[in-house]
């Protein structure tokens, strides 16, 4: 009987196991005409679809705060405290939120008691409460916290206890005041658009750049060039070379203008600068766009700047105003040889108890000769050598030889002797004067063969004093070489012992000339 109790009883258990397990089925079943699973036990948040391009609102508030609202002429911020005070807002920096809320991925369920928000900086007062609004369709309204371990960061619905894992970018983007949202680009201008610059300078001696494109080729898939020239060649000084390089970035230069600050207070011309007298730069594009940009009074290394037609006055780092208006003689190339290293034959050297030579064959063998005598050469240092030296630039441009005293006492000469024959000659000298402001400091005279006096870094004169230093071979890697090396100085390399002997030749000039891999 008792048996029959407990067969009975299994059965009874059995019965009920059965039929938990067909209704936790029927409670777990995919209804695929709605094509949504439902999921029991497990606690998901589910955002709402929020259109970006119908989104007129963003609020921040909590830890940061600022009100962005988008207006006929753009975006706007203003601070909640002074909701009247509008501004032009970084339109890219609201893109970047817009564009992260649609990639925003909800994580893990995290906790639903509210007495964890202050420690995940989730409340209302330590997180960051963000309320997107739009002109139809849903709005949404979110609090984000701190960095969740494992990435991302916490998440709740503003009015929800429930905190979840938020995967993306959107905290990081929108942690920001209202004064870190405003518009600090003082040209709307594309640096490739912009096709000539007019520049008055301080002092006068206005000028003027243009841009013509030329194609390397036929087709409309040739590469193409730009290439910046001064309009009125005539204002330069006889046998002035022109610095093409820095002439094409200054387009760059005025379309990347950024203001370092706001002057939101009305300040008298007397004090910024600004106005008839101020600096100007003028950009204009080939489609007929044109801005023109006031640069006044240096402050605390920052200069006013204004927008003709903004009334908002901003101060900008004295090193971008004074890199877009350069007196037109700031663009000499500082360039000491002017040369291709193929070209280049023989070089010698002759200073205080110095000579030294080195020549190339018909062959193009190096050879190197040196007082003092015995210095270790290696031939395949010669072309990396010889790169650096013909890239030599002055640092500063002192004036015509014979307008500047210079001293040449200790002197070191380099000549360059060129496959047609001809020679460049360079001279470093003593110590050069100081610039203004202390700028200049540890530099010798330096000139070449343009009629001009120059100032370079001491340490550049210092290197080429000591030519037998120049081209000695390069220590070898360490493992690669010394004793129980492999044959050819690969020691330490495995493998390569079945290389033939010319391969590890010339993997050994490769690591002697310090340029193996490249």
């Amino acid at each position: 009987m008792s048996t029959q109790s407990n067969a009975q009883g299994l059965s009874r258990a059995a019965l009920i196991s059965l039929v938990g397990f067909g209704a936790l089925l029927a409670l777990t079943a995919v209804d695929l005409s709605a094509n949504r699973t439902v999921r029991v036990g497990i606690r998901e948040l589910s955002l709402p679809s929020v259109d970006k391009d119908k989104v007129t609102r963003v609020e921040i508030g909590g830890k940061f705060k600022a009100i962005l609202d988008k207006e006929a002429g753009g975006w706007v911020v203003s601070d909640p405290e002074k909701p009247d005070a509008k501004f032009a807002a970084d339109e890219e920096s609201v893109t970047r939120v817009l564009d992260a809320l649609g990639t925003l991925e909800t994580g893990a369920f995290v906790t639903g008691r509210s007495e964890k928000h202050k420690d995940l900086e989730i409340d209302d007062e330590s997180g960051t409460v963000l309320t997107i609004k739009a002109s139809s369709g849903p709005s949404l309204s979110v609090v984000l916290g701190r960095y969740a371990k494992g990435g991302g960061n916490y998440l709740r619905l503003q009015g929800s206890d429930e905190v979840f894992v938020g995967k993306g970018t959107l905290a990081g983007a929108v942690r920001k005041n209202a004064d870190q949202w405003r518009n600090k680009k003082l040209v709307a201008l594309k640096a490739d658009d912009i096709n000539e610059i007019a520049v008055t300078p301080a002092g006068g001696g206005g000028y003027v750049l243009t841009k013509t494109t030329t194609k390397e080729g036929e087709g409309d898939d040739a590469p193409s060039q730009d290439v910046w020239t001064v309009q009125d060649a005539s204002a330069l000084p006889a046998g002035f070379k022109l610095d093409e390089a820095a002439l094409s970035r200054v387009a760059r230069s005025v379309a990347n203008l950024r203001a370092s600050d706001f002057v939101d207070e009305k300040k008298p011309a007397a004090e910024t600068g600004l106005g008839a007298s101020a600096r100007t730069v003028t950009a204009k594009t080939a489609a007929g766009q044109s801005v023109t940009i006031q640069f006044g009074t240096e402050k605390d290394n920052k200069v006013y700047a204004q927008v003709e037609g903004n009334p908002q006055p901003y101060q900008v780092s004295k090193y971008s105003a004074d890199g877009v208006t350069k007196a037109l003689t700031e663009f000499r190339d500082l360039s000491l040889f002017d040369v291709q290293t193929n070209d280049i034959v023989a070089v010698d050297w002759a200073g205080t108890g110095l000579t030294a030579s080195l020549k190339k064959d018909e062959q193009g063998t190096w050879t190197f000769t040196s007082n003092p005598a015995g210095a270790e050469f290696d031939p395949n240092t010669v072309g990396g050598k010889l790169a650096g030296l013909t890239r030599l630039r002055a640092a500063r441009y002192l004036g015509a030889q014979g307008a500047v005293p210079i001293d040449l006492g200790d002197k070191l000469t380099i000549s360059l002797t060129l496959q047609d024959g001809t020679q460049q000659v360079v001279t470093f000298g003593a110590a050069a004067p100081e610039g203004e402001a202390g700028t200049g400091k540890n530099q010798v005279f330096v000139r070449n063969g343009d009629g001009h006096v120059y100032a370079i870094a001491a340490f550049q004169k210092e290197r080429y004093k000591k030519p037998a230093d120049l081209f000695q071979p390069a220590a070898p890697p360490p493992g690669m070489g010394g004793p129980g090396g492999m044959p050819g100085g690969m020691g330490g390399m495995q493998g390569l012992e079945n290389l033939p002997p010319e391969i590890r030749k010339q993997l050994e000039a490769q690591l002697k000339a310090g340029n193996f891999g490249q």
